[in-house]
């Protein structure tokens, strides 16, 4: 375990459960909300649309509305400058953009939009290491700046076991080594919401009704799990994704009042 873990210390020079910076810029332009988000050296810009007509007339649902997503990674924006083939991009891009449309089709309130439709785009600028958890953070920022009514506000964290230490948030170097990882999406301090189903990858001996939907006071969105773990080891990781994105939580929601109050200035 030396490569990863060393006198107390992970690769990148961090805890075990220590978090990378988190810098959050709310960007002005034509989009309805703008946000780029940096998690350590991982850069993501999200921009919502809307509400708007529909783009397409087979897709208006009365009560309810249209979420698109747009995923875009660059097969060269890993921090190691290797580059991927672009059909493995592709793939992973289009996957990431339907757990998005999913996980704030389960948020955003449809009747107050109803047969409208609301575009995210996603640019990853930069990857090294939870990009997904960190374009859902983005994702759920923008739709906020855009004004756009959800029943609470989901944040996503990456995390991963190595031997039998917890690793937060992390980097590029983790990922592609032997750390088996899971991404989580939260919802705190909604007890009322409807976002019941819970998505994603499970181990195979753990169906997902068996995965308890509150933790820690809050509602599982989304897992994503990147090989199989035993269920006890599975609960217990889940749990520490959870705490994790607690924190990240209390972060955004601290530049989130900062924004507002900006804005209200203006």
């Amino acid at each position: 375990m030396a490569e990863l873990y060393f006198n107390d210390r992970r690769v990148d020079g961090r805890k075990t459960t220590e978090l990378r910076t988190i810098h959050c810029e709310f960007l002005p332009g034509l989009a309805d909300g703008s946000v780029l988000l940096q998690q350590g050296n991982t850069k993501v810009t999200a921009s919502v649309f809307g509400p708007h007509p529909c783009n397409v007339k087979a897709d208006e649902v009365p009560d309810e509305v249209c979420i698109t997503c747009q995923y875009n990674r660059p097969p060269f924006v890993n921090t190691s400058g290797s580059r991927q083939k672009h059909t493995h991009s592709d793939k992973v891009a289009a996957e990431y953009a339907m757990t998005i449309e999913e996980v704030f089709s389960a948020l955003i309130r449809g009747s107050i939009y109803p047969t409208a439709q609301i575009d995210i785009f996603i640019e990853v600028l930069q990857s090294d290491g939870s990009e997904f958890s960190t374009a859902i953070n983005a994702a759920s920022l923008a739709l906020v700046a855009a004004g756009i009514e959800m029943i609470g506000f989901a944040v996503a964290s990456t995390v991963g076991f190595y031997g039998s230490r917890l690793f937060a948030d992390l980097c590029r170097y983790e990922e592609n080594s032997r750390v088996t990882r899971v991404t989580v999406a939260c919802l705190f301090g909604s007890p009322d919401s409807d976002a019941n189903a819970l998505t994603g990858d499970f181990a195979p001996s753990l169906p997902p009704a068996a995965l308890p939907q509150h933790l820690f006071g809050a509602r599982l969105l989304h897992t994503r799990l990147s090989s199989w773990l035993p269920s006890e080891k599975l609960i217990s990781l889940i749990r520490g994704g959870v705490e994790v994105a607690k924190v990240i939580h209390s972060e955004l929601s601290e530049k989130l009042r900062r924004y507002v109050k900006l804005s209200e200035r203006m």
